[in-house]
């Protein structure tokens, strides 16, 4: 007997809340490290 989840769409927009924040947080950590990179590149020359 084969189950069929189906999705309703708050399910949707909760998983696509969730994916939202981990690129953010992600997007964030990179331009942190971007901005130190370039920080130090600036105290170097």
């Amino acid at each position: 007997m084969s189950t069929i989840s189906l999705m309703t769409k708050d399910d949707l927009e909760r998983g696509l809340k969730e994916l939202e924040y981990r690129l953010i947080i992600r997007l964030g950590g990179m331009i942190v490290v971007a901005i130190g990179i370039i920080a130090t590149l600036v105290k170097l020359l």
